[in-house]
């Protein structure tokens, strides 16, 4: 009399597909990060470079009234990052939900099945 175990394939099916999202997501995060850092160093080393290069009160003011202006941008530019994230973050979320509703669904059928067959052999077998 074999026992019938549950199909691996269904029952890994879960962590395979966490898996794959966690890695896109990553990948995403990665992607935004690398994006990120060189935007803000261009602003930082530009600024630095111009900064360095003032030569009178006329330059130095111009530089410095321009200040305000380019801290607005910068904020605006992070705040757009944050709810980009935060996309990403609800979106790998709400794709795990469903896909773990689902997959635990067809886990939990596999392993009733496997348990109902082995049932039924124990039966025949005292029988």
């Amino acid at each position: 009399m074999a026992i019938e175990f549950p199909n691996p394939d269904v029952l890994m099916a879960p962590m395979k597909a966490q898996s794959e999202r966690l890695i896109n997501t990553t990948t995403k995060l990665v992607e935004m990060q690398s994006k990120n850092f060189e935007k803000y160093s261009k602003l930082m080393l530009d600024s630095m470079k111009e900064a360095t290069e003032l030569k009178d009160m006329e330059t130095a003011s111009s530089f410095f009234k321009k200040q305000p202006e380019l801290t607005a941008e910068l904020m605006k530019s992070m705040m757009e990052d944050a709810k980009e994230l935060g996309e990403v973050s609800k979106a790998f979320l709400s794709e795990t939900q469903e896909a773990m509703t689902s997959e635990m669904e067809k886990v939990k059928t596999e392993v009733d099945k496997a348990a109902d067959s082995a049932a039924k052999k124990t039966d025949k077998a005292t029988a």
